[in-house]
This record gives C-alpha cells, structure tokens and sequence, in this order.
C-alpha cells in the first residue's frame, strides 16, 4: 500500500481536460476534492472544472471533520456538490 502524507494541498484547476489520472491517484491515496467558491466548499466525487470554483483543496479524508470544524469557524458553507 502507497504511504502519502497526510497534508491539504490547495490548487488551481482552469479549463475542461482529462484528469483520470489525478482522479485514480486521489482515489488511490483516499484524498477528497472540495471545491472552493466565493458561498461553499463543495466536496466533489471527481476532479473537474468548476466555472464558479476554480481553486480547489485536496483533503486527505482522515482531515474532512477538520476542513468542516474550519468552514464553520469561517461561517463558509460546507457541502456536496
């Protein structure tokens, strides 16, 4: 079993392109997408581009009670997309 370290990692994902294998790698290492927009993080099943969200936070799933108790505090709405 690949080890990863267990970090949020924040970055940008502009335009429509394939991203099977960054998908495969977060499935692989149990990551979570959320994508950041100006009213809610929205926890996606899949990477891909979001017209309104285009920064994104790779969240180890172990940290996801972590980003919830931070978007409280932020009073930033968490949820599905």
């Amino acid at each position: 079993m690949k080890q990863t370290l267990p970090r949020c990692y924040l970055t940008e994902i502009l335009g429509a392109v394939d991203f099977t294998a960054l998908n495969s790698m977060l499935v692989d290492d149990d990551y979570r997408d959320f994508a950041l927009s100006p009213e809610v993080l929205r926890e996606c099943p899949n990477i891909r581009f979001h017209q309104d969200a285009w920064n994104h936070l790779l969240c180890p799933a172990e940290k996801v009670g972590l980003v919830s108790t931070v978007c409280q505090r932020l009073d930033l709405r968490f949820g599905e997309a």
